[in-house]
């Protein structure tokens, strides 16, 4: 579940944000949603997501993380919670390393 995964994580900043970043969406900071930063698109945050039928895509889609982007943007853009990099894995032996520019 989405909310498992954030416990490999460690919370940046949006704007500090690498692609395949983790956003995680939510109400009332329980999360019960995952997507994953692409980078940005016209000034504002793309990510990719596996959504239903009822508030997004029926399916995976590519999003904007904004207000003015239409109904699905819009649903996801109001659960957004945090942005997240995966710094640990299941594996104790894993490491994980940013490989942001600059």
């Amino acid at each position: 579940d989405a909310f498992q995964q954030a416990e490999f994580t460690q919370k940046v900043p949006l704007e500090m944000a690498c692609q395949g970043d983790l956003l995680f969406f939510g109400k009332d900071g329980a999360i019960d949603h995952v997507g994953i930063y692409l980078g940005i698109k016209g000034g504002i945050p793309e990510y990719i997501h596996s959504s239903g039928s009822a508030h997004g895509n029926n399916g995976i889609g590519i999003n904007l993380l904004t207000a003015t982007g239409g109904a699905v943007a819009l649903h996801y853009y109001k659960k957004f919670l945090f942005c997240s990099r995966v710094v640990r894995s299941v594996q104790p032996n894993d490491r994980f390393a940013c490989r942001c520019p600059g």
